[in-house]
């Protein structure tokens, strides 16, 4: 049993090694009804597994004995859409916002390169049959408005409060901070951005007991850490601590919207 992000309308299999494509756990046929709810499934069979309608975290259940599983909801993200002429003004391939406490707060980080009007909306759906949410003015939001712009190319995050119809972009850059020997908590080690996998990414030497954080812009108005030690990230989270002495690459995932991850891989 295990907590998983899954994104919604996706698929996805169950790997025996981590990391290891083949061979795999799929199920037979995943055109069968309610199948992304749970059923039946086997080594190495054709079809991956369904995933759910709405993206947000699940509960996954194996039964290796008798060859089932089931697929529990913990919390379903609302979400919205961020087309725009950065991505050719196409809602369904749009980055999303999540409001992951489905109380109106939303949130998500995108990547806009360099060229064109760097103007975008936001919309309810992934088509333009929803609402569709305009430049209001003074960081408002208004459904009969012009677009919203981009001060430029750059990668932000972007914030949408629906109950106050209210807007914010923060251009970010990102860093890791912390008691290793090159930071000693006052020296940011910059990340590098790689656009193929939307992730940062950092090499740093730590010692056994150190501990580290991600930060944004050299400030800690905007950090996450790592609280519980789950590998999710919380904004202004626990220290990430317990890794063994060595040097690494920290590598930042902030493309699943509200939901953040980091991997570490020692050299």
């Amino acid at each position: 049993t295990g907590n998983f992000y899954l994104l919604g309308g996706q698929q996805y299999l169950m790997l025996p090694v981590n990391g290891d494509w083949c061979p795999t756990y799929a199920v037979e046929a995943n055109s069968v009804a309610g199948l992304n709810e749970g059923g039946d499934f086997g080594y190495d069979l054709s079809s991956n597994f369904p995933g759910p309608a709405a993206t947000g975290m699940y509960k996954i259940s194996v039964d290796f004995q008798h060859g089932t599983f089931t697929v529990t909801t913990i919390n379903v993200f609302t979400q919205l859409y961020v087309p725009g002429d950065y991505q050719s003004w196409s809602p369904e391939t749009a980055p999303a916002l999540a409001s992951p406490n489905n109380d109106g707060n939303y949130e998500g980080y995108i990547n806009v390169p360099a060229g064109g009007s760097y103007e975008f909306k936001i919309t309810s759906e992934p088509d333009w049959n929803g609402t569709a949410y305009g430049d209001g003015g003074g960081g408002t939001l208004s459904t009969n408005a012009g677009n919203l712009t981009f001060p430029g190319a750059g990668y932000f995050k972007v914030n949408a409060d629906l109950n106050a119809n209210t807007w914010t972009l923060t251009q970010t850059t990102w860093s890791l901070i912390g008691s290793f020997a090159a930071s000693g908590w006052s020296n940011d080690i910059d990340m590098s951005f790689d656009a193929g996998s939307n992730s940062w990414s950092g090499t740093i030497t730590i010692a056994d007991g150190d501990e580290f954080k991600f930060r944004s812009n050299h400030d800690w108005g905007l950090n996450y850490g790592d609280t519980g030690a789950d590998g999710t990230l919380e904004g202004g989270g626990d220290n990430l601590k317990g890794f063994a002495a060595g040097t690494y690459t920290v590598t930042l995932y902030l493309n699943n919207a509200g939901f953040y991850t980091y991997k570490l891989v020692k050299q």
